[in-house]
């Protein structure tokens, strides 16, 4: 009895019996469950790809559900994968960037959800390996992606280029800028600041990296005239319109020589179609009450364009400066619609850098301007603030910082000149959630 007490052969047995699902069960958890996580992280990417394709032809939702089958079947090919999405799981609703959150079924349809699923039901789930001696054969797994798309082209109306300065693109006061579906660019990643009582519709998402390039980096000057042999009818010296009494002046293209400069009230002054070269001086500079610049729309290349620059080498570059006071100046302005300056109406000379100049775009007071065209000064700064506004919309700014104080602004038309020129896309199609 003693001998069979002391006997241990056979033990190894037992212990290996016991321990043995131990060892699968630990198996299970980390080959089967990696396999798994990894399976669920390619769903995701397939969910992902066919969300942002059906997202991009929201307006076609038959394209967009073929488009989705697609793009799930490249990342998921049916020969190794089985059916991972049915046409049922893509669905159409609106998207609340505010509370985060996908309506179903909803319009105006702004968005798209995408369910990719491996399940036992659509015969292909996720097959298990060890945990199968445990009774455990596959996994379902779902992955679901959410994008979004602009309800327009997509486009940024404002770019600050300035990528190290702190409130490179900022708002105060009581600025209340509607958008519409188009966007604002910063390039400094801590660029934007929103102090204003108003709002900005749409809200400018933080974070992003794809911040498009200067689409006008490439802009060519134009001739400028001497200034020291100035003569008529394509150079023009000195050009003052003050005093208080009403006035209709028309001004042809050319090389305006210090500038050209409006104050006093009750004049109309109109610009004839082409290119004016601001030659140092006053730069452009309009003051007073109750005056109104406009242009010729109907001959030649449709708009005009400033070229503001300097007179000779004196690098006297003045600003382009827009004010009033006891009652309100208008400035309704297009730029060309065809030629080397189409969609382009103010263009700040790129030898007038930040640091050898205070030029800048600046609106102040009580100012309506109706811009059509881009305002171009990538290496200054463009200024809007007291009870100014920026009219109908079709203003594109390209500045190396943004301010604005004070300024309303209104939704988009639906043709603007300076749709001819593009600054990069406000994302077009987006993951959301």
């Amino acid at each position: 009895m003693r001998r069979l007490a002391r006997d241990g052969r056979g033990a190894v047995a037992i212990i290996v019996a016991l321990v043995f699902p131990v060892i699968f069960g630990i198996a299970a958890l980390t080959v089967d469950i990696g396999h798994v996580l990894y399976m669920e992280a390619k769903l995701q990417a397939a969910a992902d790809a066919a969300a942002l394709a059906a997202a991009s032809s929201l307006d076609d939702e038959d394209a967009a559900v073929d488009l989705a089958e697609e793009y799930a079947g490249l990342n998921m090919p049916e020969g190794d994968f089985g059916t991972v999405l049915q046409a049922a799981d893509v669905v159409f609703g609106t998207y609340d960037i505010g509370t985060g959150t996908f309506t179903a079924d909803d319009t105006p349809t702004d968005a798209v959800r995408v369910t990719l699923n491996l399940s036992e039901a659509n015969g292909n789930a996720v097959t298990l390996f060890f945990a199968q001696v445990i009774g455990f054969t596959s996994r379902d797994v779902q992955s679901q992606a959410i994008a979004t798309q602009s309800a327009g082209e997509g486009q940024f109306c404002f770019l600050a280029t300035e990528e190290e300065e702190e409130d490179a693109f900022k708002v105060s006061g009581s600025a209340e800028l509607n958008l519409g579906d188009c966007g604002i660019a910063v390039a400094s990643t801590d660029g934007f600041k929103d102090n204003s009582d108003g709002d900005i519709d749409p809200p400018p998402d933080e974070g992003c990296t794809d911040i498009p390039d200067d689409p006008l980096a490439g802009l060519t000057a134009p001739e400028v005239e001497d200034c020291d042999t100035c003569s008529e009818p394509d150079c023009f010296i000195n050009t003052k319109f003050t005093g208080n009494n009403a006035e209709n002046i028309t001004l042809s293209p050319g090389t305006y020589c210090g500038g050209i400069k409006v104050s006093g009230r009750n004049k109309t002054i109109t610009f004839e179609p082409g290119v004016y070269v601001l030659a140092g001086g006053n730069g452009l500079k309009v003051s007073g009450r109750s005056n109104t610049l406009v242009n010729e729309t109907d001959t030649g290349i449709g708009g005009v364009m400033f070229f503001n620059t300097e007179e000779g080498d004196e690098d006297d570059f003045a600003e382009l400066s827009f004010s009033a006071s006891g009652g309100r100046n208008n400035v309704n302005l297009s730029a060309p619609t065809s030629g080397t300056y189409e969609g382009v109406l103010f263009f700040q000379d790129p030898d007038a850098d930040s640091a050898a100049s205070d030029s800048k775009f600046d609106v102040s007071g009580n100012v309506d301007m109706e811009l059509d065209g881009v305002v171009y000064m990538p290496d200054h700064e463009i200024d809007y603030s007291g009870t100014s506004s920026i009219g109908v919309r079709c203003t594109k700014l390209i500045g190396d910082t943004i301010e604005f104080s004070g300024a309303t602004g209104s939704e988009i038309p639906e043709s603007c000149v300076s749709d001819a020129v593009s600054i990069g896309s406000s994302s077009g199609v987006r993951l959301r959630g």
